[in-house]
């Protein structure tokens, strides 16, 4: 057997529109006539982003934890105690964590599928413990977690693949938002974001946070795709 010199460097069909779907996920945020066309995904952020606050109130020991989604696509964890830099630091770096993973994770049709399935655990679990507040939380937050478990069961091949892997890199993307919210961009609009919450209790102002939260989500982005999308330097013919 020979080896040859893989000289395939373009991205795959399934990858240039998985980069475009996050392209026009991206478009909503900034043009307000699309606002509401992105609503359902948003719901499925703010999740995410409020589970990865009442995670690490519980790991810093905060009590009377709550989630509550809204139906313009907002949210809010309220809690009692715990260590407030890190609770209010974790929404857009922990459901950057949990995107990373999930694109990491997603390489072959069964690890895709263990990716949606955790995902529809996730959001079930913190449906029956946190979750808490107005008829669209509660709906949107079942609805997601059938519709991951459906996802999971059903889908193979690519469709799999690329459904976690979307899902985890809007996730990442997802703290580009905290700019906006303070810059009052596009169609989010101006918001009490986590980022002017800690501009209150620490004093560093809260571009600065949102600046830093949307590197680092940037790198743990760019380094999970080009890890799960690295091709060999020489392939058996």
């Amino acid at each position: 057997m020979s080896l040859k010199k893989n000289s395939q460097n373009s991205l795959s069909s399934q990858q240039v529109g998985l980069l475009a779907a996050a392209g026009l996920m991206l478009l909503t945020w900034f043009v307000p006539g699309l606002s509401y066309v992105g609503l359902p995904l948003q719901y499925l952020n703010t999740h995410l982003h409020e589970i990865g606050h009442a995670l690490m109130a519980t790991i810093t020991g905060a009590n009377s934890i709550t989630i509550t989604v809204l139906n313009n696509g907002s949210g809010e964890t309220t809690n009692y105690g715990g260590v407030y830099v890190l609770i209010a630091s974790s929404g857009y770096l922990g459901a950057t964590a949990f995107g990373a993973v999930a694109v990491l994770s997603s390489r072959n049709e069964k690890s895709a599928r263990a990716v949606l399935a955790v995902g529809s655990a996730v959001l079930a679990l913190s449906d029956v413990i946190w979750l808490r507040g107005d008829l669209t939380g509660e709906t949107t937050g079942i609805g997601f977690a059938v519709l991951l478990g459906v996802g999971a069961f059903f889908l193979r091949g690519w469709p799999a693949i690329v459904t976690a892997q979307f899902i985890g890199l809007q996730q990442c993307l997802a703290s580009v938002q905290s700019v906006l919210f303070i810059l009052n961009i596009g169609a989010l609009g101006a918001q009490d974001s986590d980022a002017t919450l800690l501009q209150r209790a620490t004093g560093i102002p809260a571009l600065m946070w949102a600046v830093t939260w949307v590197l680092i989500s940037g790198l743990l982005l760019w380094w999970s795709l080009r890890t799960v999308w690295k091709k060999p330097r020489f392939q058996p013919v």
